[in-house]
């Protein structure tokens, strides 16, 4: 298990944390089968720590690109919300 893994468990996030998001973080932190988005996701954080020297600066941005990605996996999962009522309602 990857930290995040370990999180989700932790904190009783496996019915929010959508399964193509959890498989993603753990490729991008120790291998294994890649995602269809896992290159662009590795490309893009590595563009990210290279133009971006502050660590503070770097974390709230690299936290807005995985918001992002939450919330794409919630979209093709069918598992967000939208106006405030669950796709499923």
């Amino acid at each position: 298990l990857v930290t995040f893994e370990v999180l989700v468990r932790r904190f009783a996030l496996d019915a929010v944390i959508p399964d193509s998001l959890g498989r993603l973080i753990h490729f991008l932190d120790v291998g294994g089968v890649p995602t269809p988005e896992a290159a662009g996701v590795e490309s893009i954080l590595a563009g990210l720590r290279e133009t971006i020297t502050d660590d503070d600066q770097l974390l709230a941005t690299a936290c807005s690109l995985f918001d992002g990605l939450l919330r794409s996996c919630e979209m093709r999962s069918g598992n967000h919300e939208q106006n405030g009522r669950s796709s499923a309602e």
